[in-house]
């Protein structure tokens, strides 16, 4: 259960699937067809999510790079910047930039951040720097799920919004459903 709800925390499948609501609703389709698309929306994601787990990216391992490289390597991923390495190993600062690069292009990535993700995935260093204040509020599990839980109360509220407008056609439908507000 919780899996399920792991896959409907994508904000691209809720905003599809609102768009499917309104789209639906406002072209005049009936409204157990509006609850029946954007249920097919949200089902086809949790499927997919079952059925078509994304593959894991190759990390190459250390040894790819020299002994100098996994250096710099570990000197930048751990906080310093490319100017205050060169001026510790006293070289010209376009060296260590040309060695950088090097290294970006190894390890086929383009931004540095995949730099200092692979060198910790990898154990060249053993601790990411510490977050902002703001960055960690924000990828607090409370907030993370705040921010969740908003998406699908919009999808929840444009439903009922659909369902108390057309109650009457849903309940032809469905004699069951509780009476219309």
């Amino acid at each position: 259960m919780i899996r399920i709800f792991d896959e409907l925390r994508d904000p691209w499948a809720i905003a599809l699937a609102q768009v499917t609501a309104f789209v639906s609703y406002f072209v005049g389709a009936p409204a157990w067809q509006v609850v029946a698309a954007t249920g097919a929306v949200l089902g086809a994601r949790v499927i997919a999510g079952f059925a078509l787990p994304l593959g894991r990216p190759t990390v190459f391992p250390p040894s790819i790079l020299t002994d100098g490289e996994q250096r710099l390597v570990r000197q930048i991923a751990g906080g310093l910047t490319p100017a205050v390495v060169a001026e510790k190993r006293k070289v010209d600062p376009a060296t260590v930039e040309k060695t950088y690069e090097s290294i970006l292009r190894k390890l086929e990535y383009r931004h540095p951040w995949e730099v200092r993700a692979w060198a910790i995935t990898v154990g060249l260093v053993n601790m990411p720097p510490r977050a902002s204040l703001p960055r960690r509020v924000i990828d607090s599990t409370p907030v993370r799920g705040t921010l969740t839980a908003g998406g699908l109360i919009g999808l929840v509220w444009t439903l009922f919004q659909i369902w108390r407008t057309s109650c009457a056609g849903l309940r032809l439908v469905w004699p069951w459903l509780p009476d219309c507000p």
